[in-house]
């Protein structure tokens, strides 16, 4: 259900309450097992896998100054029953024990939180500066979700509390660009049981995140594009329980993809 009371002229108040079902992924689903030898780990999938159920609450409200400006406040609710994580545990296998991740539901959750968002096209400015403009949104997320593991209340998965991005954009005639720069802090990636030490929370450190295009319209039919991803070479960190305890240390290169596009 979705429902808008117009406050003022170009004020809105909107409002939803949903419920969602969302099935895992297949590859999460697969009863097929992999094993290192050589440092005695695993993963795994879990044909057990139940789906993800949430009942939802959403309340904004929005202004829109004129045609390319506006600006939001988002406060929502969400009640996640079955959310996935990973869970890292000891596993015996040919007379070998293994450490192996395998996905669970996990226990019910509560998830809240707001956005605040922005956009503007600086279209009064003179010449080729009124094709500037910007985007940008802060989300502020607190969830919560028991864990018989770790005997204590903890986040969801792959949740940040704090997020922020930030992005410039170009318009003009038949240029088009855009630079995006992301940013999350840390989060939980999973609770890894080791033995003789017990189960630690694994986290993953708050890192930033570059990406930019650019576009070229030829004209109505073909377009010139160019794309770089990560383009700061951005390192990801995981560690368990404190940054003291490093587990992983990963980094997707640079990425940089050419495109035309042809309409017919």
């Amino acid at each position: 259900m979705n429902l808008r009371y117009e406050l003022a002229k170009a004020l809105y108040l909107r409002a939803a309450a949903s419920r969602t079902l969302t099935r895992v992924d297949f590859s999460q689903l697969s009863p097929s097992l992999t094993l290192n030898t050589v440092q005695h780990t695993g993963s795994a999938g879990n044909p057990e896998l139940k789906p993800i159920r949430s009942d939802n609450l959403d309340l904004a409200v929005e202004r829109y100054f004129d045609r390319t400006t506006s600006a939001h406040l988002t406060a929502f609710l969400k009640k996640v029953d079955g959310f996935v994580t990973t869970v890292s545990s000891p596993e015996v296998h040919d007379g070998e024990t293994y450490q192996v991740s395998r996905p669970h539901n996990a226990n019910p959750a509560t998830v809240k939180g707001i956005e605040l968002g922005y956009q503007q096209f600086y279209d009064f400015l003179p010449g080729w500066l009124g094709g500037l403009g910007l985007q940008a949104n802060y989300t502020y997320v607190d969830s919560e979700t028991p864990n018989s593991s770790l005997g204590a209340n903890v986040p969801l998965q792959n949740l940040s509390r704090n997020s922020v991005n930030l992005i410039g954009m170009y318009e003009k005639e038949r240029l088009s660009a855009r630079i995006a720069n992301n940013w999350r802090d840390r989060f939980l990636t999973g609770v890894s049981n080791i033995a003789g030490v017990g189960a630690l929370p694994v986290y993953t450190a708050g890192y930033g995140w570059l990406d930019a295009s650019l576009a070229y319209r030829l004209d109505d039919q073909v377009s010139l594009s160019v794309d770089g991803l990560n383009l700061l070479r951005t390192v990801r960190r995981s560690y368990y329980g404190a940054g003291t305890h490093p587990q992983t240390t990963w980094t997707n290169d640079r990425q940089i993809g050419i495109a035309v596009t042809m309409k017919l």
